[in-house]
Formats: C-alpha cells, sequence, structure tokens
C-alpha cells in the first residue's frame, strides 16, 4: 500500500474511500474517485502550513496556459442500479433504450431543439436532458423505455408497500412522463393491496329464537374454580329454562 499526501481535504474525502458510493455519479471526482478503486493507496491530509511542496507550488508563473482536463471525456456518465432496491439490469435498459421509438425521437429533439406536439411533455424538461446513445438522461435519472416501466413499477411495489413509497423508489433512479400518475395507478388496482385492506363486515347482531321445550337447545363450557375440589367442571346450561 502506498501513502499519499495532499493538503486538500476534499481529496482525502474522496480518495480516501469516504466518499459515497453512490448508485449514479457524473461529477469528475467521482469518476476519478471510482477508476482508482483498484488500486491500493492511502490518502493522509497534510495543513497547507505544514507542506513545504504547497509554498513552491504557488511559484509558477501566471502565465503558464492551464492544460484541459479531461475535457474530450466529458461525456461520461457512471451509473449503476442498486441490485437490491431496482432489479433491472443495466443492460436491460440499454437494449430497451435501443429499440424504443419515442426515445430515438426524443434524441433527435434533444440534438435539433424541433420537438413534435406529442413529444411536449419531452420538451418542457429540454434543459435537463441529455443523450447518452442510445441512453436518454433528465439529470441524472434515467429515462426509462416504455417497454420496462411496467417492469419498474412492479419493482418498486415490491413487498406491496403504499403509493408514496412506491413513488419515491422511482424517483431515485427513473423519470418518464406521467410516472407519478402510472404508479398511483398501479398501486391503486393491485389486487394483493386490495384484498389486504379490504375490511370484512361485521356479523350482523341477531337475536335467537327460544326453544319450545326444556332440553331441545343446550350450551355448555368448561368453568375453572380454584380451591373447589378438582377445581375444572364442565358447565351444561338448557336455553329454555335457562338452568
Amino acid at each position: 500500500m502506498s501513502n499519499d499526501k495532499t493538503d486538500s481535504e476534499a481529496n482525502e474525502f474522496i480518495f480516501g474511500g469516504f466518499h459515497r458510493t453512490s448508485r449514479r455519479a457524473i461529477s469528475r471526482a467521482e469518476a476519478w474517485a471510482l477508476r482508482l478503486l483498484p488500486y491500493d493507496f492511502r490518502i493522509e491530509r497534510v495543513p497547507g502550513h505544514l507542506n513545504v511542496a504547497d509554498a513552491l507550488s504557488r511559484l509558477i508563473s501566471k502565465s503558464q496556459v492551464d492544460e484541459p482536463f479531461d475535457d474530450e471525456n466529458n461525456k461520461h456518465m457512471l451509473y449503476a442500479l442498486d441490485a437490491a432496491t431496482m432489479n433491472i439490469s443495466w443492460m436491460e435498459i440499454q437494449n430497451a433504450s435501443e429499440t424504443d421509438e419515442e426515445l430515438k425521437e426524443v434524441s433527435l429533439g434533444i440534438r435539433t431543439g424541433k420537438w413534435p406536439d406529442r413529444l411536449r411533455r419531452y420538451e418542457i424538461q429540454a434543459k435537463c436532458l441529455k443523450t447518452l446513445h442510445p441512453l436518454i438522461f433528465k439529470d441524472d435519472l434515467i429515462v426509462q423505455p416504455k417497454k420496462l416501466r411496467k417492469k419498474a413499477l412492479e419493482t418498486a411495489h415490491q413487498g406491496h408497500i403504499g403509493c408514496g413509497a412506491t413513488k419515491r423508489i422511482l424517483r431515485e433512479f427513473f423519470w418518464w412522463p406521467n410516472m407519478a400518475k402510472e404508479a398511483t395507478g398501479f398501486v391503486n388496482k393491485c389486487e394483493t393491496c386490495l384484498t389486504i385492506s379490504r375490511k370484512n363486515p361485521p356479523i350482523p347482531l341477531s337475536s335467537r329464537e327460544l326453544p319450545n321445550g326444556t332440553w331441545e337447545i343446550l350450551q355448555i363450557d368448561f368453568l375453572s374454580i380454584h380451591g373447589c375440589g378438582s377445581g375444572q367442571f364442565l358447565l351444561g346450561v338448557d336455553i329454555y329454562s335457562r338452568y
């Protein structure tokens, strides 16, 4: 294991393994942290006033032109679905996106800025949409292709959780027009949830008809009386005479 020192507290947090192992990451710092995971090293922070190299680094001529940092690869998108929550593979989403005609039109709209009326719900989100062929993203959420939307709803609703919890899980991974409305409709139509939530009506009270004579109807039960013989008795009551 190599021991590397830095005066940047942010680098210690990111490269020292304290950064979040997120489902999605599009920042350069997160990207570098993930790329360096195979290497065995430890980051140690040295405050700037104790770091001799820090003073020397400030002597670099101000006229020096900064070299571009990873500019040619600024369209990368690191994204991993949490298998414990969303049982949809990355390959499934890619394959479905390649054949989704609507997403193809959305990708064209992002590039050209021309949107047909049927894609109005996408157009109003145009500033947040980006494409990484064949995938479409809204900010850091995947625009789920139509073919997999029902599977996403079923997976988010595993355990037959409530409507709010189902929507919350979906919003961690996906976006598509009317997603919340579709989730509400899906949960409201879930047969298992309807069966569990259905309350059994109370049995209506009714008075029993008295028999026409004695010993026609008897009621029996066990009676416990401590300190009286064995303490266990079989009690019988005649409904007609109450004896």
